[in-house]
């Protein structure tokens, strides 16, 4: 899990969106990287909220890949960094 968070952490770095370190660290004091994903269902284990996230980010940048090979105009659409940051903290 500790490889997980840090390219958590990592990837919402390297947007370079202002602020994010202050988003990171409140993540950090809320339990976001220790937190089950659910009480009872899926993820129901320490970090498994972030595996979660982790998940939905590495599953919409591989769609984004995709709809690229097919529709390459649509890349000024789709930004990385706007993608990296809804899937990490949605």
């Amino acid at each position: 899990m500790e490889n997980i968070k840090k390219q958590f952490i990592e990837l919402l770095l390297s947007t370079g969106r202002e602020g994010m370190d202050k988003g990171i660290n409140s993540l950090e004091r809320l339990g976001f990287f220790t937190a089950p994903a659910s009480t009872k269902f899926h993820l129901n284990f320490p970090g498994g909220l972030m595996l979660h996230s982790w998940n939905v980010c590495n599953t919409a940048l591989m769609l984004r890949q995709q709809m690229l090979l097919m529709k390459p105009d649509l890349e000024a659409k789709l930004p990385v960094n706007s993608i990296i940051i809804a899937s990490l903290l949605h």
